[in-house]
């Protein structure tokens, strides 16, 4: 694939997908509101994709490091200061908008451990993330985080070190025991269970939604196939989004409603299209 049909799949399917789930989120009886924040949500995100798809990863893993930490910071904002919704506390309030810190800040968590050579200090801090998703009991999340994780480092088998075996240990549990606590935030038509519910709605609502969700994930897969360390570990991210949305009560990325999401689905295939050296062993 060359460079001019990397960039107009990518366009293309981002495209299509955002169209799609609009449609079907209105289907669904998503509120015009809703609706507008979403597409504010995409407008944002595209002009982010553009950016990012040129910049630089960090050459230094204290830099990497450094990223990581701020980030944490900021994925935990709303354990101090968010709302709480059903005992979860996920987002932060920016005036009459709902924000959800770790659905547009993780792409980037995943790209900083995947652009180095993750230490102990890089890695504890991806499970520090980890950790204050459990806390704030988003299930989804840390599957995708986990699953990315793997996606990272699966290519080096054994060969790890011990802090990625650690991780990857101390990620698997906290997500066990993230789904173990039934989510008691009440399901949404057009943000929850999506997919059944628009093939509940007819045939071309289902097709729609179905659609959408293969080009959630069909740009990261096909840069994957380029051998493009980066977007193998965000296309196991998306995957355990999807994977978690389809078995519980969780938003879908794009097809359902939720600005952060879509933002940071289009800040991920911006960052899975930037540079991304060959590194070695962790």
């Amino acid at each position: 694939m060359t460079l001019t049909r990397d960039r107009w799949t990518i366009w293309t399917a981002a495209g299509v997908a955002v169209l799609l789930g609009l449609a079907v989120q209105h289907q669904l009886g998503a509120p015009a509101s809703g609706l507008m924040v979403q597409v504010a949500g995409a407008g944002l995100g595209a002009l982010l994709l553009i950016l990012l798809g040129q910049v630089h990863p960090p050459r230094r893993e204290s830099v990497a490091a450094i990223g990581l930490a701020v980030l944490l910071v900021v994925v935990a904002l709303p354990l101090a200061s968010g709302p709480e919704l059903a005992g979860a506390r996920r987002w932060v309030l920016l005036g009459p908008v709902a924000v959800q810190p770790s659905m547009v800040l993780l792409p980037v968590v995943v790209w900083l451990a995947a652009v180095g050579r993750p230490d102990w200090v890089s890695s504890l801090l991806v499970l520090a993330v980890g950790s204050v998703l459990a806390l704030q009991f988003d299930a989804a999340a840390l599957t995708g985080l986990a699953v990315a994780w793997a996606a990272l480092h699966a290519r080096f088998g054994p060969r790890v070190g011990i802090h990625v075996w650690a991780v990857g240990l101390g990620l698997i549990l906290l997500t066990v025991w993230a789904w173990i606590r039934p989510d008691a935030l009440p399901s949404v038509a057009w943000v929850e269970q999506v997919l059944p519910n628009a093939w509940g709605h007819g045939l071309g609502t289902g097709l729609m939604a179905t659609v959408a969700t293969g080009l959630v994930m069909a740009p990261l897969i096909l840069l994957a196939r380029r051998g493009e360390r980066v977007a193998l570990s965000l296309a196991g991210f998306y995957l355990g989004l999807v994977s978690a949305a389809l078995l519980g009560n969780y938003p879908l990325p794009v097809v359902g409603l939720g600005a952060s999401l879509v933002a940071g689905w289009l800040i991920a295939l911006g960052l899975a299209r930037a540079s991304n050296p060959e590194p070695s062993v962790p």
